[in-house]
């Protein structure tokens, strides 16, 4: 059986190898630095929306990603967007499969890396990668319309995603 290190867009997760050595750093620079932060007033977060992007037709799509995954090369795909299993509770627009898609270059990264990690006994876990603009867009809605634009204003959720590039 491969043990998984996992990819993804999700914010807190990351690879079950270091997650505990991460959770003590976080701990020790907590310590550290929030002493010191006690006093000052908190300054909202720049935002990290992409600037608009121009919509690819299908043709140039297929020219510049490929599909990533597959369990006989050491990588599987889990789009939670795919499903109900996700913060909205429906499966998002868009998301008609379980299949992830990168930028051909970084998808052929991704399997040379799962090679090497196969012959370890790993192998990747991948939660996210490109995301169609009408998903992006209905996360948009469902923040406006259950009042969470709090997820917006402080950058968890992008208005325009750089998913979508």
């Amino acid at each position: 059986m491969l043990s998984e290190i996992v990819l993804g867009g999700a914010r807190g997760c990351g690879s079950a190898l270091s997650a505990r050595p991460v959770a003590a750093a976080i701990g020790l620079l907590a310590l550290l630095v929030l002493p010191g932060c006690a006093g000052r007033q908190r300054l909202p977060a720049p935002p990290p929306n992409a600037e608009p992007q121009p919509v690819a037709d299908a043709g140039r799509f297929d020219a510049l990603m490929a599909e990533v995954g597959s369990a006989e090369g050491g990588i599987r795909v889990a789009l939670r967007y795919a499903t109900a299993d996700n913060f909205t509770g429906a499966p998002l627009p868009g998301y008609g499969a379980n299949r992830a898609y990168l930028r051909r270059e970084a998808a052929a990264a991704l399997e040379r890396v799962a090679a090497r990690l196969a012959r370890d006994g790993y192998g990747l876990l991948v939660w996210d990668g490109y995301r169609p603009v009408r998903a992006t867009l209905a996360m948009v809605a469902w923040c406006e319309r259950t009042g969470r634009t709090d997820l917006l204003d402080q950058g968890y959720i992008a208005r325009r995603s750089r998913h979508n590039q």
